[in-house]
């Protein structure tokens, strides 16, 4: 059943997903901590990224625990050419299980870009922003890491990152 979810039609105009302002007012219980110095710097750069990438991009979120079945589930996911319509998409591997991706069995396998993101440090808008804009990503599949807090990905999502579906 959650497959067939997953297949259905979705389009940013149905608006059924999270912007990280609500997901920060949402999950966030205290506010983040001050800028470290230099932030300010930081956050012009990612700005001046943010002008460049899509005004909205949907994000497919995969959550559980250590050999859940995660990979498995993303592999199926992405060989099934209803989830395929040949955007470009960005698959973000938080955490590395005992299954690997066999990217070249994906539908539409030419536009899957397969970053490993395995240092907690690399978790930041502007890395994240930099990965979209270096693959030309039209949406983003996640495969998060199930050690870290949720809270820190959605404070490290670029703008326009919209949460479509968590899994």
């Amino acid at each position: 059943k959650m497959r067939d979810t997953l297949f259905a039609p979705s389009s940013l105009d149905n608006k059924n997903f999270f912007s990280k302002s609500f997901l920060r007012s949402f999950f966030s219980k205290k506010r983040p901590p001050p800028a470290p110095a230099g932030a300010n710097q930081r956050q012009g750069k990612v700005k001046n990224m943010a002008q460049k990438l899509p005004v909205e991009t949907p994000v497919y979120l995969f959550l559980g625990f250590l050999e859940s079945g995660k990979t498995t589930f993303i592999q199926e996911t992405m060989q099934d050419p209803r989830f395929s319509s040949g955007e470009k998409t960005l698959l973000l591997v938080m955490e590395e299980g005992e299954t690997e991706y066999e990217t070249m069995q994906f539908a539409g396998a030419e536009n899957v870009e397969l970053v490993v993101i395995d240092d907690k440090a690399d978790l930041t808008e502007e890395h994240l922003a930099k990965l979209q804009l270096q693959h030309g990503a039209e949406r983003v599949v996640v495969e998060y890491n199930g050690m870290w807090a949720l809270d820190d990905f959605f404070n490290a999502m670029p703008e326009g990152w919209l949460i479509n579906q968590v899994m």
